[in-house]
C-alpha cells in the first residue's frame, strides 16, 4: 500500500531542514489593464492551466468597481461526460458558505436579535448544549469555564479554539477563547443552533430571506433543489474519477452552499458596498480580530480571512470539499475581486495564478495553508505515483524530499499518504489502489 510506503519512508529520510522557500507567484499586470483586456487573458489562459493541472470543471466572475463584469464557465461537467461548464452551472461552495451565513449573522446583529459578545451558550437551552458536546458541561475533564465564554465574535474569526473535526469522549477545546486562531466549522454549526433559535426558523430560510433573495442570487441554494439534477457539476478525486452529487437536505452554516461563480460574486460585491448593513456594522465585519500568520499579513475578520499585500487590504475565502476546491479574493477599495469553483481536488493548486492574473494580487491565504502549485514538485509526485507506481515512488521520495523538504513535510506526506489510500487507479507497471479520502491539506470543509 502505497500510504504504508510512504509512512516508512518519511521516517527514515526526513532528518534535514532549510529555510521555506518563497511560494508567492509575482503578481500579474492585471491591475493595470482594463477589464476587457484581463477578461480576454483569462479566456485564453484558462484551458492551459486547467489542462496542466487536471481539473474538469471551472466557473469564474470578474468584479470590477464592486460590479459583476464578466462570468463564464470552462471545461466539463464530469469527466464521465461531455456537457460543458456554463454559467449556470452549480457547485458545491463548502467554506464559501460560511462568511454567508456570517453577512446574515451580521443583519441580526443590526436588528437587535444577536449579540457578537455574548455568550452563546446564553442562548440555548442546557440539552441543546449537551447535545452538541456530546455530554453534559459539568463532564469531569471538560473545559466549562472556556466553553461558557465562547461568542459569536469568536466564532465568526476562528478564535473559539472549537474543533474542525477532531473527536473524543470530552469536547476538545484547543485554547481559551479569544486568544488564538483555529480553524473550526464547529464553531459555526454551535451559532447556527442559536442564530435558528433566536430567528425562529431554519437556517436555509433565513439565508434566503436576508442573503439570496434580497441579493438576486437565484441559482443558489442552502439546501438541494430538484432542478440541480440537471445543472450540477459533478466533484473528481486527484486523478479525476467523478463522484455522485451530495444531495443535501438539511443547511450547515459552515458547508451547505450550492451556488455559482456569479451569484458568489454578486455577494462579494454587496460585502464591498456594505449592502444591508449598518455601516459600522459593515466596517466591523472586515476588521481583524485575530491574527492568522506570523508576519502580520493574514488575520480573521468575521466571516473572512483579511491580508495585507502591495496593493492594500483584501478579503478573501476558501472552499475545500477535497472535490470541489475554490477560492475569492476581493479588494475593497480598489472595488476588484474574483471569484473562481471548481469541481476538482486540484481546485486550488491554480489559486496563486488565477488571483494574480485576475487582480494582480497575492493569494497569500492559499499559500499560509500550503496548498500547493500545480507546476511545483509536490504535484509532479503525485502524478509520478499514478503513473509509475509504488516502487517508483518509494525510491523516488528520499530525493524529492532532500531537495524540498519545506514541502514535503512530515505532515504533508502524512496527508498524501491518506489522499492516496484506496482510489482505484491504473498505474505502470501494475494496476494499485488508493483512494482520495482526504486532502492536502484539510483545514477547509
Amino acid at each position: 500500500m502505497v500510504q504504508r510506503v510512504l509512512s516508512l519512508m518519511v521516517t527514515a529520510v526526513l532528518v534535514s531542514c532549510a529555510a521555506p522557500q518563497d511560494r508567492e507567484r509575482s503578481a500579474g499586470a492585471s491591475e493595470q489593464q482594463g477589464p476587457d483586456a484581463v477578461i480576454s487573458d483569462l479566456e485564453s489562459s484558462i484551458p492551459d492551466l486547467m489542462r496542466n493541472a487536471r481539473i474538469p470543471g471551472l466557473q469564474i466572475a470578474l468584479i470590477r468597481d464592486a460590479e459583476v463584469v464578466w462570468e463564464e464557465g470552462f471545461g466539463i461537467t464530469s469527466s464521465e461526460s461531455s456537457n460543458p461548464v456554463t454559467a449556470d452551472t452549480i457547485f458545491e461552495a463548502a467554506s464559501l458558505t460560511k462568511p454567508v451565513f456570517a453577512y446574515a449573522v451580521m443583519q441580526l446583529v443590526d436588528g437587535g436579535l444577536v449579540d457578537l459578545d455574548r455568550p452563546i451558550v446564553a442562548y440555548l437551552p442546557p440539552e441543546e448544549v449537551a447535545g452538541f458536546l456530546g455530554h453534559p458541561t459539568n463532564a469531569d475533564g471538560f473545559r466549562a469555564d472556556w466553553f461558557e465564554t465562547i461568542t459569536a465574535r469568536q466564532v465568526l474569526s476562528h478564535s473559539a479554539g472549537m474543533p474542525h473535526g477532531e473527536g473524543g469522549a470530552i469536547y476538545p477545546l484547543a485554547f481559551e477563547p479569544g486568544t488564538d486562531w483555529k480553524y473550526s466549522a464547529e464553531g459555526y454549526q454551535l451559532l447556527q443552533l442559536a442564530v435558528e433559535r433566536l430567528a425562529g426558523a431554519p437556517l436555509n430560510e433565513i439565508i434566503a430571506n436576508t442573503v439570496l433573495g434580497p441579493l438576486e442570487m437565484e441559482k443558489s441554494s442552502m439546501v438541494w433543489r430538484e432542478a440541480y439534477e440537471a445543472t450540477m457539476a459533478n466533484g473528481h478525486g486527484l486523478y479525476g474519477e467523478a463522484t455522485d452529487f451530495r444531495r443535501r437536505s438539511e443547511p450547515m452554516a459552515a458547508a451547505s452552499l450550492y451556488t455559482t461563480a456569479g451569484d458568489y460574486a454578486r455577494f462579494v460585491c454587496a460585502v464591498i458596498n456594505g449592502e444591508r448593513l449598518q455601516p459600522a456594522t459593515a466596517k466591523e465585519m472586515l476588521t481583524s480580530f485575530i491574527d492568522m500568520s506570523d508576519d502580520g499579513r493574514l488575520g480573521w475578520s468575521l466571516g473572512f480571512g483579511l491580508q495585507q499585500d502591495k496593493q492594500g487590504e483584501a478579503f478573501w475565502q476558501w472552499g475545500d470539499y477535497g472535490i470541489f476546491r475554490s477560492y475569492i479574493l476581493a479588494y475593497p477599495e480598489a472595488r476588484t475581486g474574483v471569484v473562481y469553483l471548481t469541481n476538482s481536488f486540484n481546485g486550488l493548486a491554480v489559486c496563486s495564478d488565477l488571483v494574480a492574473a485576475s487582480v494582480g494580487g497575492d493569494a497569500l491565504g492559499c499559500i499560509e495553508l500550503e496548498y500547493q502549485p500545480h507546476d511545483g514538485p509536490f504535484y509532479a509526485f503525485l502524478w509520478d505515483v499514478r503513473d509509475n507506481g509504488a516502487d517508483a515512488v518509494a525510491e523516488q521520495l528520499p530525493e524529492v524530499v532532500a531537495a524540498h523538504p519545506d514541502i514535503f513535510t512530515v505532515d504533508q506526506i502524512s496527508d498524501m499518504g491518506q489522499t492516496l489510500e484506496g482510489e482505484t487507479c491504473t498505474v505502470k507497471p501494475s494496476p494499485f489502489t488508493v483512494s482520495i479520502s482526504s486532502g492536502i491539506p484539510t483545514p477547509g470543509g
